[in-house]
């Protein structure tokens, strides 16, 4: 890819969330990126903002991640997929089925049950 290919408005607000791998930034980037967490950091946000300050993210709670546990690893994975998928140009809607599937697996990863 090259720059040209992107067009983009930078905001006033940039943040930087460090990582031991790529497994654990998907993991981060599918729950960041799913539904229920999106809306509760634009909770935060002031009208016309975005998507919201970096300190936000400190409410959030996402668990550190586990290569070992399957759920984080599910989401990991998912992540990729749809990073490849929007790459590629997604002719088939396959976006919108994994997002979905992201987003339940979100609401799993913060329910109480997934804690036992």
């Amino acid at each position: 890819l090259k720059a040209d290919d992107f067009k983009a408005a930078l905001e006033d607000i940039e943040a930087l969330i460090a990582t031991d791998g790529e497994d654990e930034s998907h993991f981060l980037c599918a729950i960041i990126n799913s539904g229920k967490v999106r809306d509760f950091i634009k909770s935060y946000s002031s009208a016309g903002r975005g998507f919201g300050t970096p300190s936000v993210i400190q409410h959030v709670g996402i668990p550190k991640f586990d290569p070992k546990n399957e759920l984080h690893v599910k989401l990991a994975g998912l992540s990729k997929e749809l990073h490849e998928l929007v790459l590629a140009g997604d002719q088939q809607g396959e976006v919108q089925t994994k997002e979905k599937e992201v987003n339940n697996l979100v609401v799993n990863l913060f329910s109480p049950i997934a804690e036992s």
